[in-house]
């Protein structure tokens, strides 16, 4: 109940389902099996919005993962259980709950059951693109202790520039490659008007040619 408070002071949050709703960024994430969210880990996703329906008894969570080199977007889908939980499966069964939210901060903690039965617990933090103050990232220590997770699990995605750079280099490659494509189209574009110029010039060069020889040709038969 303390750490709950310290917490609550920390991030000035609460369980309005509307501030609960939006585009979000991770901002850090924690861990007690560390490697589940390191760089290319399972459980390092990195948030783009949340939406819920139904009162919130559903929510929809759009987010970006990094494995193997590939960044892909995923969307699933969680069902609000009975004590207050949602429930989906994204790398085996996975249960949380928000536990503080604000429009400017949202936390998500809960646990994860992957298919070798390897439960993992987290704690995900979610903001507008801020890093968390001294004073929060503090808060967030107690609070990983409290749930048994080492201070030092504790990863500053937003930091590294890993939420930015990993999530959206695919989006940024499909920008890039839309930008060259029709820069190639213009050039394309305007090598064929040239060419087109070029035919008309010469047709018309032609054209004087046979004028000029039809003329010489007429002004011969009028000397003779």
């Amino acid at each position: 109940m303390v750490m709950f408070l310290l917490l609550a002071l920390a991030f000035a949050l609460n369980h309005a389902h509307a501030e609960l709703e939006g585009k979000w960024v991770t901002t850090a994430i924690a861990a007690d099996n560390v490697d589940k969210i390191e760089e290319g880990g399972p459980m390092r996703f990195y948030m783009r919005e949340l939406t819920c329906s139904e009162e919130c008894s559903q929510m929809e969570i759009t987010f970006y993962v990094n494995v193997n080199d590939q960044c892909s977007q995923t969307k699933i889908t969680a069902y609000r259980q009975e004590d207050g939980n949602y429930r989906t499966q994204f790398e085996g069964d996975h249960v949380f709950k928000p536990v503080f939210a604000t429009e400017d901060n949202i936390v998500l903690a809960g646990d994860n059951v992957d298919r070798a039965s390897r439960r993992t617990k987290l704690i995900f933090v979610h903001g507008k693109g801020q890093p968390l103050t001294p004073e929060q990232h503090e808060k967030l220590e107690a609070y990983a202790e409290e749930r048994s997770i080492p201070p030092e699990n504790i990863r500053d995605v937003l930091a590294t520039g890993s939420a930015t750079t990993e999530a959206d280099i695919f989006h940024q490659a499909l920008l890039e490659g839309n930008m060259a494509t029709e820069v190639s189209l213009t050039v394309l574009n305007t090598i064929s008007f040239f060419t087109q110029c070029f035919k008309a010039a010469m047709c018309y060069v032609h054209v004087m040619a046979l004028v000029s020889e039809f003329l010489h040709r007429k002004s011969k038969t009028f000397l003779f």
